[in-house]
């Protein structure tokens, strides 16, 4: 039986619920390009989200997103300042509150530096702190060390060119710095992921330049509390290897990643078990008929299913970009049953999987739905998967919620469906008649007009995106043409 096998789920329910819990799939956005970074889980089985957003302002910032334990949006907050800034992980502890570690160009001493926004459970933020050394730092993960401090990793670039060093810090709980490390020569070298192991040790993956091949290859390494190395290993040997994702099962590191065939421009799909001590327990390195990333992994909540998110070329239908599943392994990384998938016109990607307290999986990213979409041309999805496999549906016409929090006291929409639509769509929470001006997504007036009931005709607008700014609203909403 062939690797990877697409089914979609469409006998199951939206949102699932069985035994208290719950299954679902769903897409927030704003009026900007909005992608989904991290997540964490509660102790109420809520969610945390963070990433990048341009829909609270004209700049990209980072944000968080709570969602209740079913998926519905609670509130939203944004944090950065006039250029770029982004979270990549959102680190939750209930006594200390949510820590956002990613990356800014607002306050950087380089061109980007490393950055850590704390806030309170409201969302509320306490400080700000960037942390680089005048090149270009970018953070890829993080995750709590055993005093509530931070570990993070990442790269470190050059502003004048050349390769990228691989890149860690660890702060204490008020973000100031303890120790920090770079490690790379030559070529290009980066740290895509890190996980606690054992007592006060951490396990480091990515990719390095080997230049006895000069060749790019995967690694893992393990360092401790104090940043001291205990050992490096590299993964590959005849090609170019990277390492993406980690996990820690039964004593044995997981790792997932790509191989790149230089030949076809593509990549095959890498997957190993290790040893604490570093050693290879397996692997596996599968040629497909395509482009196909393993991007990240995450064992359920009950320790019965392995889940891997993936990128794969669509060989169907030849306009499409990489699409995106969460396929479900056995504990040897065998490939179990069919994934759910999500498949739009351009590229989607899973940023983060982790395992949720009901015994299940839930998994953060982005999705595209249009080509050639400059402004608010992305949509980020939160997927949650049931302990017994219950899988949302992923595919066609799915609505998008909102991003933006509300001013209290200010009159809102709080209902748009549906969206994507045909035809017509229907405004909830607005009294008629109302003053309307329908932009395209680059911001150009296509109408503007009054409606005398709560619904609006959009038949005469070709398919793509366009944001609907109505009299009285702090800002408009986004709505997704199709035929």
């Amino acid at each position: 039986m062939r690797f990877l096998i697409h089914l979609f789920c469409g006998l199951v329910l939206c949102s699932f619920h069985a035994n208290g819990q719950v299954s679902f799939f769903k897409y927030f956005s704003g009026t900007g390009y909005d992608t989904g970074q991290g997540c964490a889980q509660l102790e109420d089985s809520s969610y945390i989200i963070t990433g990048l957003s341009g829909s609270f302002g004209e700049d990209s910032e980072a944000f968080l997103l709570k969602l209740s334990k079913d998926g519905q949006y609670q509130w939203s907050n944004h944090y950065g300042g006039n250029e770029a800034d982004w979270g990549r992980r959102v680190l939750y502890n209930q006594d200390l509150g949510y820590y956002i570690v990613g990356n800014s160009n607002s306050f950087s001493s380089g061109d980007y530096d490393a950055m850590v926004v704390k806030t309170d459970l409201q969302g509320n933020q306490l400080w700000s702190k960037t942390y680089g050394t005048g090149n270009w730092e970018q953070i890829n993960d993080a995750v709590f060390a055993s005093d509530s401090g931070i570990v993070m990793v990442g790269m470190s670039q050059s502003l004048v060119g050349g390769g990228s060093d691989i890149y860690m810090a660890r702060l204490n709980q008020n973000g100031d710095t303890l120790w920090t490390k770079t490690i790379g020569g030559t070529g290009q070298d980066v740290a895509n992921t890190i996980i606690n192991v054992e007592d006060s040790m951490f396990i480091v993956g990515g990719q390095y330049f080997n230049q006895d091949s000069s060749l790019v290859k995967g690694f893992l390494m393990k360092i401790k509390q104090n940043g001291e190395i205990a050992w490096m290993k590299q993964i590959g040997d005849n090609g170019t290897f990277g390492i993406n994702d980690i996990t820690l099962f039964s004593n044995r590191i997981y790792a997932v990643g790509s191989k790149f065939d230089p030949l076809l421009n593509e990549h095959d799909n890498y997957s190993g078990r290790y040893e604490l001590n570093g050693d290879l327990f397996s692997e596996s390195v599968y040629v497909n008929q395509g482009d196909v990333i393993l991007d990240e992994l995450s064992f359920s909540g009950n320790l019965t299913k392995l889940y891997i998110g993936y990128r794969y070329e669509n060989l169907s239908n030849s306009i499409f970009e990489l699409d995106v599943s969460l396929g479900r392994f056995d504990s040897n990384i065998d490939w179990d049953n069919g994934p759910v998938t999500i498949i739009n016109i351009e590229e989607e990607k899973a940023e983060q999987i982790i395992q949720t307290s009901d015994g299940g999986t839930f998994a953060v990213g982005w999705t595209k739905y249009m080509e050639n979409v400059v402004y608010g041309g992305s949509n980020i999805f939160a997927l949650k998967i049931g302990p017994n496999d219950e899988l949302p549906i992923t595919t066609g016409v799915q609505p998008i919620n909102t991003l933006v929090s509300v001013p209290e006291g200010s009159t809102e929409v709080t209902n748009i469906y549906p969206n994507p639509t045909k035809d017509l769509i229907t405004v909830d929470g607005i009294p008629s008649p109302f003053d309307f001006s329908i932009f395209s997504s680059l911001g150009d007036l296509v109408m503007q007009g009054q409606s005398y009931e709560n619904s609006l005709s959009l038949d005469f607008l070709r398919e793509g995106i366009y944001f609907i700014k109505i009299q009285g609203m702090s800002t408009p909403f986004k709505v997704i043409k199709i035929k």
